[in-house]
């Protein structure tokens, strides 16, 4: 029977080792995806999209000569990219035309994240040529969802650790081992995307770990919480049970002094 709970405990430890990865990975994604994230990390990218789709330094610079005239009698000026529009405030565009563009990337980003893509998170795939909700809150939220899942599932899987394992004070310490191992790899993502070509897929890469580090951090911090209790348990059970060892001790003395 011992054998048998050794080999489940193994498998369990594997299974909560695939846990933790996956939480620590969906948690790194959701974190980088939030809107003023993405607003931050996604102007160079969003820049060399547009500038590939519509050629958008082109027509500004084309058309700056006619903002400058309108907004002579107006507050605003608005355009239209395909399904996109925008609005750019005509005290920003009398800053210059880089300072059109500028206002036209960070539009095109809100319009992006908050856009209502009408398909499901792996359907989109197929709809999408340029893969821009990847980077919107359709994204984010999926992978929030995914990480609340997977931390139902460490949950049951910490239960089952605790039921298998024959030392109950150890399960931190095993728990904190296993998750120590899990979120190393997130420590130096960001600075191993640095060395691939600056293309479409790495740049997108390049924003969804953006929090890698941060996020792998606040987990090593959280293992070595786990692994400090699990110490402490296991010196107050050494504790207890040298206090109930020398009470027996004074008893039996007594009990002999009688």
């Amino acid at each position: 029977m011992g054998v048998i709970k050794s080999i489940l405990l193994v498998f369990v430890s594997i299974l909560l080792f695939t846990s933790f990865f996956v939480s620590i990975f969906c948690i790194t994604i959701s974190s980088s995806l939030t809107y003023n994230n993405v607003q931050n990390q996604s102007l160079s990218l969003v820049h060399d999209v547009l500038q590939d789709k519509f050629n958008i330094t082109s027509i500004i610079s084309e058309n700056y000569a006619f903002y400058e005239y309108y907004c002579k009698d107006y507050e605003s000026y608005t355009f239209a990219l395909e399904n996109y529009t925008f609005n750019i405030s005509c005290s920003v565009a009398l800053n210059g035309k880089q300072a059109v563009i500028d206002e036209g990337i960070n539009q095109f980003i809100h319009q992006v994240y908050y856009n209502d893509y009408g398909c499901h998170f792996s359907q989109c795939f197929k709809q999408q040529k340029i893969p821009l909700f990847l980077i919107s809150k359709l994204s984010h939220d999926f992978f929030l969802k995914f990480f609340l899942l997977s931390v139902l599932i460490l949950l049951v899987l910490l239960a089952l650790g605790f039921l298998l394992i024959e030392k109950k004070t150890s399960l931190p310490i095993l728990a904190g081992s296993v998750l120590i191992l899990a979120s190393l790899p997130f420590l130096k993502i960001g600075n191993l995307l640095t060395f691939f070509p600056d293309k479409l897929y790495v740049q997108l890469l390049k924003i969804f770990f953006s929090q890698s580090r941060t996020i792998a951090i606040i987990f090593l911090i959280l293992s070595g919480i786990l692994i400090i209790i699990g110490v402490i348990l296991k010196i107050f059970k050494i504790g207890l049970s040298a206090t109930k060892f020398v009470s027996k001790i004074k008893k039996d003395k007594t009990k002999d002094t009688k």
